[in-house]
């Protein structure tokens, strides 16, 4: 069988030989999101954690081995590239160097693989190739091997970790480029790894900002934070967004919900508290991300929105990030997929109904000007009526934009497609209660008082701009309606 890791039905998978039902194979979970690496965890509990690279850790990592940085010297298949000087004819090499060989652009990312067997930690290092190299391992190494038995004098503690120790050599690699310090060895040499520092100290201010953020794991005391940067934080919530919804997707809502607060797996439930502190740290980026993310954020935040059913102070923020995402996808989504974001409007709305009031109390208060047309018996007249929803208590106000964006009070579950049905929910879509909703509405002479299409339409964009305006002046959590 091939190794590697593979995308089957959207779930990233170590391709382990597991016979029998495809369920035993695991899928891994995020589990923390960082900018030179992502931490992944498997749902089967085998208790093994894997590292992927970011583009920027996977370049100083392949630097380091390519040019042998110190403590890297002989390690294949990087050190093929030294062999041709071995032979009488450097532009005639055997198949099996020139197979051999890897170059940068041959590699699509870089993992850790580390566990604990009989009471002994271990870890791997593997190279993910987009060709399949023709040897059985050297392109998956046992890293400590390589660093595990040497005397390294300095102190940071991401020496510690199996997953950042290869990046701390690496930095080390890259920065001393940057000094007169040539062949010398810094890691092994007391003296030299107290003067390397000096180094970095004397000549910090003049890096540049990814010099700054190497630092950091090279003299954590002294370096505690990265350099912002809106194209990593960007990365950042992007990652666990979409691995949020990915995991979503594959389970449904329902589904994914049994797994999170029924069955008591843990997976899901910390990559949601990870996606929800991205997200908060970097609510204006995480708002105006790319039009292409933005379902991903609303599957994520409406699955949030959820689990976060008895927290007012998490769950109503969220509901209105999700009905000013939902209002402004609906504008610009095809037809087909009207009636599921209708659909997941209506629940948010109804799941939120608190917080909404509220809201609405403002918003309603803003007048409503109808031109109507009067056709007489000699000629037309067309006058303007001004109107608002003041006089309506807020529930009614909100009931009535249920009513707008569903099928005039009624579920709109028979008009979405078999897959919508199937990651949507009928139990969710009951909750909705549309038989109560339209009881509401008896007596209630307003409701189907002419021209009330009109209003509903136009107080639901009202909201919609309520909410825009509160976001783009900062004001993301809009705590006076918590």
């Amino acid at each position: 069988m091939d190794k590697g890791f593979f995308l089957k039905k959207d779930r990233i998978i170590p391709n382990i030989d597991l016979r029998g039902s495809d369920d035993l194979i695991p899928q891994l979970y995020l589990k923390v999101a960082s900018r030179y690496y992502n931490i992944y965890e498997e749902d089967k509990h085998v208790g093994l954690t894997y590292t992927f690279y970011s583009k920027a850790a996977c370049h100083k990592i392949y630097q380091f081995f390519d040019e042998e940085g110190e403590g890297a010297h002989g390690i294949v298949p990087f050190s093929y590239k030294q062999m041709p000087s071995f032979f009488e004819d450097p532009n005639n090499l055997p198949d099996w160097l020139t197979d051999g060989m890897i170059d940068e652009e041959d590699i699509v990312g870089m993992v850790s693989v580390e566990g604990t067997m009989s009471g002994t930690k271990e870890g791997v290092f593997a190279l993910l190739l987009k060709r399949p190299w023709k040897n059985e391992r050297p392109h998956i190494f046992d890293i400590y091997e390589v660093f595990d038995y040497q005397k390294v004098y300095m102190k940071s503690l991401y020496l510690n970790s199996y997953k950042t120790k290869l990046l701390v050599w690496a930095f080390v690699h890259d920065l001393k480029k940057l000094s007169d310090f040539g062949d010398k060895r810094i890691m092994n040499d007391e003296e030299n790894t107290k003067a390397f520092e000096e180094f970095i100290k004397a000549n910090y201010d003049n890096f540049t900002d990814e010099q700054k953020d190497e630092c950091v794991l090279l003299y954590p005391e002294t370096y505690k934070k990265y350099i912002p940067s809106n194209i990593i934080y960007q990365k950042l919530v992007n990652d666990t967004v979409m691995s949020m919804a990915t995991t979503i997707r594959r389970l449904g809502f329902c589904g994914s919900y049994a797994v999170a607060a029924i069955s008591g797996d843990e997976t899901i439930s910390r990559l949601m508290v990870t996606t929800i502190k991205k997200i908060d740290s970097n609510k204006k980026l995480y708002l105006t991300l790319p039009s292409e993310y933005h379902f991903p954020l609303i599957v994520s935040l409406t699955f949030m929105n959820i689990m976060y059913g008895n927290n007012s102070q998490i769950k109503a923020p969220i509901g209105f990030w999700l009905y000013y995402l939902l209002f402004g996808y609906r504008s610009r989504c095809s037809e087909e997929e009207i009636p599921f974001i209708n659909t997941l409007i209506v629940f948010t709305l109804r799941n939120n109904t608190e917080s909404f009031s509220k809201l609405i109390n403002v918003v309603k208060q803003t007048m409503f000007n109808d031109e109507v047309v009067t056709k007489g018996f000699l000629r037309t007249s067309t006058r303007m009526v001004q109107t608002n929803w003041t006089r309506r208590d807020d529930v009614t106000c909100i009931y009535e934009l249920i009513y707008y964006f569903s099928d005039n009070g009624e579920s709109l579950w028979q008009k979405l497609s078999v897959q919508e049905q199937q990651f949507w929910s009928k139990k969710l879509d009951d909750e909705i209660e549309y038989e109560a909703i339209l009881q509401h509405f008896q007596g209630d002479d307003r409701h189907t008082t002419m021209g009330m299409d009109k209003q509903r339409e136009f107080y639901a964009k009202q909201l919609y701009e309520y909410i825009k305006s509160e976001i783009e002046n900062n004001n993301f959590y809009l705590r006076d309606f918590n």
